[in-house]
């Protein structure tokens, strides 16, 4: 309170997030000093700093960041958002060391699909979403728009994915739904020229494009699980921007099957579910994420890939070929959506919202980070102990601890929706309510069930509470209803019921002489 008399109101100082965004494709990344790394976190961009474990949040997004992109000299970060329909989506561009808003624009409706930095910093490259389908560029020296184009033709899908250069610095690349394009800025012209990639008949929906270090190659990841690997016709005369020739498909490239038969040639053997994400290594292996949650070392086999086409009748046949060796590989558990390097260690994020790490030589796998996929109903710490905490969603009921930000144990009920958890006061049961109308106790360190009160309410227990000695259970259904049990470890068995309330039961609240409740 200040002389006036008038109280001085402070904000709160953000210590952590426990959380994870894997949903946009692509949206971890891993800053080039090799010490921090920055990832969405619904409308804030987290930096953290992978050692020390501090982080630092970007706050000025509107809606949910679809995604990340960060500069090679890493000065700058770049993000974009999902909006409402009709509404425009900004995109971003941050100083990485001030934190500050260096550039904002609404040029996208609805959705920014991806942004990357080109190879040599100069320049913003932005992608709209189904809605919007126009690529934008800016030039971040001086602060312009230069340009803009339709990201696909009208025969061919939307694009959903950019990927730049790596020696030229107005070149990019754009894929989609059919769709794979080269494209060149020019600088005095202030536009975009394009060129198709010569694909053939093969019709492929393109995840994610990783181009090499030389500018040789492209490979591509497709919803069908194998890698289309692109051949782009640059010149070595680095001044000469566009492709000599137009760039050409070299083949559609899957693993060689596990079991190999005496058939020749092999069947090639697809990634499940596509490719969601694809890292070329400095020593010529390739690292891929698939839908299923596979992460595969692999290695191009020194083979003609002309020679295993298969044909009948002078058809082709099956146009995925057996070229990629299986190195090492590991399994995450869901859709793989990013891959980064970080020393000597693969950072994996997961549709799930979970991040790993990779150790590369010996390919085990360690869960880092994660967090719920669904809304947080409650959360609850015990009763005089503030080391831990639960909290409550869809599937699962979670245990954290607060100095770690670990989870400590998972309790899983598949398909159904925890909407409130308690601990007991002397700690030995956590006590959770269930949309089904059950009542379900867990031991709190191995997760053990302890009993279940089934049909507890007719249309899901909504709030739920315990008496100070543990021996009841006060709960509250969506039906307005409000009823007492009495518990013990053998039987639990209903007390009254009490019907005073027309809507769903939000809360209950015992009082400290545990003779009253307040719902």
């Amino acid at each position: 309170m200040n002389e006036e008399g008038v109280v001085n109101i402070e904000d709160l100082e953000l210590l952590s997030i426990i959380g994870f965004d894997g949903n946009p494709r692509n949206g971890l990344k891993v800053h080039p000093d090799g010490v921090h790394i920055i990832y969405p976190l619904g409308n804030k961009l987290a930096i953290k700093n992978w050692k020390s474990k501090k982080e630092r949040f970007l706050e000025g997004h509107t809606n949910v960041i679809s995604t990340v992109a960060i500069s090679n000299n890493g000065l700058y970060v770049a993000s974009g958002q999902i909006n409402h329909m009709g509404f425009k989506a900004s995109v971003i561009l941050w100083d990485f060391k001030k934190l500050d808003i260096l550039l904002q624009y609404e040029s996208h409706k609805v959705r920014v699909e991806a942004v990357v930095f080109s190879s040599c910093d100069t320049y913003l490259i932005s992608l709209g979403g189904p809605d919007d389908n126009n690529i934008v560029l800016w030039n971040i020296d001086v602060k312009e728009a230069l340009c803009g184009s339709y990201a696909s033709d009208r025969t061919s899908g939307d694009a959903v994915t950019l990927s730049p250069m790596n020696l030229r610095g107005p070149c990019f690349m754009t894929g989609g739904q059919c769709t794979l394009k080269v494209w060149t800025l020019n600088v005095v012209d202030r536009n975009l020229r394009s060129m198709n990639v010569s694909l053939g008949k093969i019709k492929r929906i393109i995840t994610c494009i990783e181009v090499d270090y030389r500018d040789e190659f492209a490979y591509c990841g497709t919803s069908t699980g194998d890698i289309v690997k692109v051949k782009l016709n640059y010149s070595h005369d680095l001044s000469i921007l566009d492709p000599v020739v137009k760039p050409v498909l070299i083949g559609c490239f899957a693993k060689l099957p596990k079991k190999i038969t005496s058939k020749q040639p092999f069947e090639a053997e697809r990634y499940s579910q596509g490719v969601g994400a694809i890292l070329l290594l400095d020593d010529g292996s390739i690292i891929i994420g698939a839908g299923d949650g596979t992460v595969d070392m692999v290695r191009e086999r020194d083979v003609n890939p002309d020679s295993l086409i298969q044909k009948g009748h002078g058809k082709l046949i099956n146009p995925s070929l057996p070229m990629l060796l299986m190195i090492k590989s590991v399994h995450v558990g869901s859709t793989v959506t990013s891959a980064q390097k970080l020393g000597d260690e693969l950072l994996i994020g997961t549709i799930q919202c979970e991040l790993y790490v990779i150790n590369m030589k010996i390919f085990s796998v360690k869960l880092m980070v994660t967090c719920h996929t669904s809304t947080i109903y409650d959360i609850a710490f015990p009763s005089q102990y503030s080391e831990v905490f639960a909290t409550a969603s869809k599937d699962d009921v979670r245990v954290w601890s607060v100095q770690t930000c670990q989870e400590l144990l998972r309790i899983s009920v598949p398909n159904f929706t925890c909407s409130g958890v308690i601990f007991t006061h002397d700690g030995k049961a956590i006590i959770t309510s269930w949309n089904d109308g059950t009542i379900r106790a867990f031991t709190p360190q191995s997760g053990r069930l302890l009993f279940t009160i089934l049909s507890a309410h007719n249309k899901g227990v909504s709030a739920i509470a315990i008496t100070l000695d543990n021996c009841k259970i006060i709960s509250g259904g969506g039906e307005g209803q409000v009823r007492v049990w009495d518990v013990k470890p053998s039987m639990q068995s209903l007390q009254f019921v009490l019907k005073e309330h027309k809507g769903p039961v939000s809360s209950i609240d015992v009082s400290n002489t545990n003779k009253e409740a307040v719902t």
